[in-house]
């Protein structure tokens, strides 16, 4: 990932974009918190081939984590990995919101209540701040309402503006799509605000992701169109994204995918990065060596997408 702050987008040019990243989000309810046992990893495990982990929760995390969390985040950006958290659609507009098996209620939106602004403030005061992230995923998971679109619109205006790509830190502020939802509604009014777009492409057919790109492609650059595969996670859906060996597996042929009309994209992240290497349909705990996120790195630089 390029060094350079990365500004707001003020339009879907491709020019002076960064390069394609490598990104993962990584299932904090597994860390080990500082205390290795059996084949338990942490998040400081996470190597310097990506160039960004996502921490996301699930409503699992012991209390530990977050004690470890701050040691975690200065060992992965000594080595330039960026840390960003993820927080669901829910916390823009519903009045609770849980995380970590606790519940917090928010100011209800409406300007006698300080509208988006306070809504925004109570997010960064509640689950940003007291860390060194990077950025922010907001993982859209269902459609809002149509009487709560504009509203989820706005507070994610006010957290750009007060926090991510328009503050003066220049965080980032990244948009991930359920491919199962509509690919317009949001996003339409959001796009200027957003560093990347994650698109969940687990278990799609490579041919298939033009279309879901045109969907969006008039407001997002194929430079920030970033596709996601998924590693098998204990009890989960079979994806059949990564197989052995690599190179007959889903995974290269999204190496090599990009928009007709473009020879780049945004790069690619990878769900449940702590289960790298562990076969489908084996349920137990197992300690990764990341084996696939360095194929996917080395490819990025060497053999895949091109960004030139």
């Amino acid at each position: 990932m390029s060094n350079e702050a990365e500004g707001r987008p003020d339009s879907n040019r491709e020019s002076d974009e960064p390069g394609p990243i490598l990104a993962g989000y990584y299932r904090a309810w597994h860390d080990n918190c500082g205390k290795p046992r059996g084949d338990s990893i942490s998040l400081g495990d996470v190597p310097a081939d990506l160039d960004l982990v996502s921490i996301i929760t699930n409503g699992e995390v012991d209390d530990d984590f977050w004690v470890a969390l701050p040691a975690y985040i200065e060992k992965l950006h000594s080595q330039g990995t960026k840390v960003v958290r993820t927080l669901f659609l829910d916390c823009l507009y519903q009045d609770t919101y849980e995380d970590c098996g606790k519940v917090h209620t928010f100011s209800r939106l409406g300007e006698e209540n300080g509208g988006p602004d306070r809504r925004a403030d109570e997010i960064i005061a509640n689950y940003l701040k007291p860390f060194d992230y990077d950025g922010l995923v907001i993982d859209v998971d269902h459609e809002p309402e149509s009487e709560q679109m504009a509203a989820t619109a706005e507070v994610f205006h006010a957290l750009a503006k007060k926090w991510g790509p328009g503050s003066a830190s220049s965080r980032l502020m990244i948009f991930d799509q359920d491919i199962l939802l509509p690919q317009t509604s949001l996003i339409a009014q959001v796009y200027k605000d957003c560093s990347y777009y994650f698109a969940d492409t687990y278990g799609m057919d490579v041919r298939r992701i033009q279309g879901l790109f045109e969907q969006v492609r008039d407001f997002v650059p194929a430079s920030k169109f970033v596709t996601g595969f998924s590693f098998y996670e204990e009890g989960g859906p079979r994806w059949g994204d990564v197989t052995y060996p690599f190179e007959e597996s889903r995974v290269k042929d999204l190496l090599f995918w990009h928009p007709a009309g473009s020879n780049r994209t945004g790069g690619l992240f990878a769900y449940a990065i702590d289960r790298d290497g562990v076969a489908q349909g084996d349920d137990r705990l197992r300690r990764t060596d990341f084996k696939t996120m360095h194929y996917v790195k080395e490819q990025l630089e060497n053999k895949g997408v091109s960004h030139e």
